[in-house]
């Protein structure tokens, strides 16, 4: 609405190509017409589960990393790199642990 400046959020179209679910239609105010909405409720749950998916891939990526360097024969650059990764990991997800 131009009436109430810049605002953030998703655009309801782009959503419902995506994730139809979080999208509703809703009667425009006096006489106007009806307008796409995300509900941002149910929008909460589908990004705390692509956190945790996406978390998953990293975890999976940090044991590929540690396979190649272990076929190439790099032990300390195992150890090095297995760490520097699992500690950003875990600085990364600490706020997702509580």
């Amino acid at each position: 609405r131009k009436d109430r400046g810049h605002d953030i959020g998703f655009i309801a179209q782009e959503v419902e190509e995506v994730i139809p679910e979080l999208v509703k239609e809703v009667d425009g105010l006096n006489g106007e017409d009806s307008f796409k909405t995300v509900d941002y409720a149910k929008t909460t749950a589908v990004l705390v589960e692509a956190i945790k998916e996406t978390l998953n891939l990293s975890w999976t990526l940090v044991g590929m990393i540690i396979a190649i360097l272990t076929l190439n024969g790099a032990s300390r650059t195992i150890t090095f790199y297995a760490t520097v990764i699992t500690l950003a990991i875990w600085l990364i997800t600490i706020r997702f642990r509580k």
